[in-house]
């Protein structure tokens, strides 16, 4: 019984997890047009890491913490060039699929148009 109980948990959890995944890929999708934009704030958080190393100095002096500023750097860096990565694989990915799509429509285009040339 405990099997099935847990088994049930899972299969609910798989479920929930791909509705969020579902609900990411649309979010991401919604992007497609500020790519451009995406990437210059990839570029703007890359120079904001290059400031905070250019400030450490002044940042150690004020008696900030400057491994702190350089962590929240490096990560909004990171973060942001994954989020364009996203909005790049799903862009490509809805364009191979009309593409695809396009390609099916000729082909039975050009079967129906073949199979009245044959009288089928």
């Amino acid at each position: 019984m405990d099997n099935n109980k847990s088994k049930a948990v899972e299969d609910e959890k798989i479920l929930q997890l791909a509705q969020q995944v579902t609900t990411l890929l649309q979010f991401a999708s919604l992007l497609i047009p500020d790519i451009d934009t995406l990437e210059k704030v990839y570029v703007q958080s890359g120079e904001i890491a290059s400031r905070v190393d250019a400030l450490a100095p002044v940042i150690l002096a004020s008696g900030g913490d400057y491994d702190e500023k350089r962590l929240e750097a490096g990560v909004r860096n990171k973060r942001a060039l994954a989020i364009i990565e996203l909005v790049r694989v799903i862009r490509d990915t809805e364009k191979e699929r009309k593409d695809f799509n396009k390609s099916q429509a000729n082909k039975t285009k050009l079967r129906n148009e073949l199979g009245g040339i044959l009288g089928l």
